[in-house]
């Protein structure tokens, strides 16, 4: 299976029956990151870890009458913005559906808490004071765009391969799939990542990670962090891949 990376938690998977998107996201002025509207096209399915603005905010701007499947709160944000509700399906943990080939199961998931020490170097920064237009909007949009306690993980399975979706580092306490052969880590969210890293891996036991949420894509609220000191930690133990954005991998 192929697997992109176009910043943020946008990830595309593609098998020989089809392909899904998770969490699209345009980056924002000033970014790093050249992720843009053609980069999410051909997909027919859509699907959403949690509804937070780095996650569903560009879907609006990227909508051409895909399958989109949520929770209960990002789908009324989505509904709001104007998406046709025949196109909005409501999942919940512990659900189980097909798209475009893959199986996939819908987990409890939990988002990461933010610490103070990132907050306050956030709201501290440099670009916190000069990017106002961006501020502005994401101020507006985080508003909007709401959690609610309620983010998922995906489990997918096709062509004999599992591969564990987080869109946020921290697990629910429940039982996991252990095993999968990708499991796919935001590592973004502390200001030190590396340990709730090595406890996640630890809990899913993996045959392979792949990094990605480690660029910088929403300033001045996102920051560029550190993912090959998970892979220097993991060295010998197990692969970790670094994604480049729009560069595809294999499994």
């Amino acid at each position: 299976m192929k697997i992109t990376w176009f910043g943020t938690a946008s990830i595309a998977v593609e098998g020989e029956n089809g392909r899904i998107l998770f969490d699209p996201f345009l980056p924002l002025d000033k970014s790093d990151v050249h992720t843009d509207e053609s980069s999410f096209r051909g997909y027919e399915s859509i699907l959403i870890t949690h509804g937070h603005v780095d996650h569903i905010s560009s879907i609006p701007c990227i909508f051409s009458g895909q399958n989109i499947f949520c929770t209960k709160t990002p789908l009324s944000t989505l509904k709001k913005d104007g998406i046709p509700e025949e196109c909005l399906h409501l999942i919940k943990p512990g659900d189980t559906f097909t798209a475009e080939g893959f199986e996939i199961s819908v987990l409890q998931g939990k988002h990461i808490r933010f610490d103070r020490k990132l907050i306050r170097r956030t709201l501290l920064s440099r670009e916190f004071l000069t990017m106002r237009n961006n501020r502005r909007h994401l101020e507006r949009e985080i508003i909007h765009c709401r959690e609610n306690h309620e983010t998922v993980c995906f489990l997918i399975k096709a062509e004999g391969k599992k591969i564990f979706v987080m869109g946020s580092m921290a697990l629910s306490d429940i039982e996991y799939p252990q095993e999968p052969d990708l499991l796919i880590l935001p590592y973004q969210g502390k200001s030190d990542l590396l340990e709730p890293a090595l406890e996640t891996v630890a809990r899913l036991k993996p045959l392979c990670v792949l990094t990605d949420h480690f660029d910088n894509t929403f300033p001045p609220f996102s920051g560029n962090t550190n993912p090959y000191e998970l892979k220097e930690a993991l060295d010998g133990i197990l692969p970790v891949i670094v994604p480049e954005h729009n560069i595809p991998v294999y499994i």
